[in-house]
């Protein structure tokens, strides 16, 4: 597992975050698997894509090509600013955000929760 700290204790280091993370991938076989987590605030829900307030998003298992498509993008995008953001994430690893991390809308409010079988995950 990779996980990218796109938070601001990581502003200016985020590039190289990101070639460290491609060099690791670049190590592994072809048959290996890697999940690409990323999170611009440490907290318990960091990795729920779509949570209010502090966000992040974590990919299924990946293959290595997968993974190095998905960091590629990331850095095609030139992060040198400082940090991760979310939707340069989510769109660089387009379709495969793991769906059991991510939030669900309940009812017509705007409150967001994590979907049931995470929250059981979580607690126990």
């Amino acid at each position: 597992m990779i996980i990218l700290d796109g938070s601001t204790s990581m502003s200016g280091n985020y590039l190289k975050s990101l070639r460290a993370a491609q060099a690791l991938v670049n190590s592994l076989s072809d048959d290996d698997r890697v999940i690409v987590a990323m999170y611009t605030a440490n907290t318990a829900e960091s990795y729920i894509a779509g949570n209010n307030g502090y966000q992040g998003g974590t990919t299924v298992a990946l293959t290595k090509a997968q993974a190095l498509d998905g960091i590629n993008k990331l850095m095609a995008g030139n992060p040198s600013n400082a940090r991760g953001d979310l939707n340069d994430f989510l769109g660089a690893f387009g379709g495969k955000i793991d769906p059991a991390l991510q939030t669900e809308q309940i009812g017509t409010t705007s409150l967001r929760e994590p979907n049931q079988v995470l929250k059981h995950q979580w607690r126990n």
